[in-house]
């Protein structure tokens, strides 16, 4: 039987050999083959290992809406919307274009400032 669930909390968003693609798992990811299809269930595990990572649904609009239209949109608030977390998770992903002076150190310590500044609570 093949399992339908799908753990939200490990999503990401990412670009897959040049189009749009969201990774559920290791197990489970969908992406935009062509503009104007739907979303098609993918290879999961090639998906997970060598798409491209993208921060943030606005990142991910900005990359792919022009072309792939109203799927990359829905896909990309979705996922703005799902996780308190995202903020955080996506300023780690852009550690490396936005702080590539910062040594892995100074860009813990960042993570670390960006987490007390929000006051987030498990």
């Amino acid at each position: 039987m093949t399992n339908t669930r799908v753990s939200f909390k490990d999503a990401f968003l990412c670009s897959w050999d040049g189009r749009p693609a969201v990774s559920y798992s290791p197990s489970q990811a969908i992406a935009l083959l062509a503009p104007g299809q739907f979303w098609t269930s993918v290879d999961a595990l090639d998906v997970h290992h060598t798409a491209k990572v993208i921060a943030t649904g606005r990142q991910f609009k900005k990359e792919f809406a022009a072309v792939y239209g109203p799927p990359v949109e829905s896909a990309a608030d979705w996922y703005d919307k799902m996780n308190p977390y995202q903020d955080l998770l996506s300023l780690y992903w852009q550690t490396e274009a936005e702080f590539q002076e910062l040594t892995d150190v100074q860009k813990i310590i960042v993570m670390a400032n960006a987490t007390k500044d929000t006051r987030i609570k498990k």
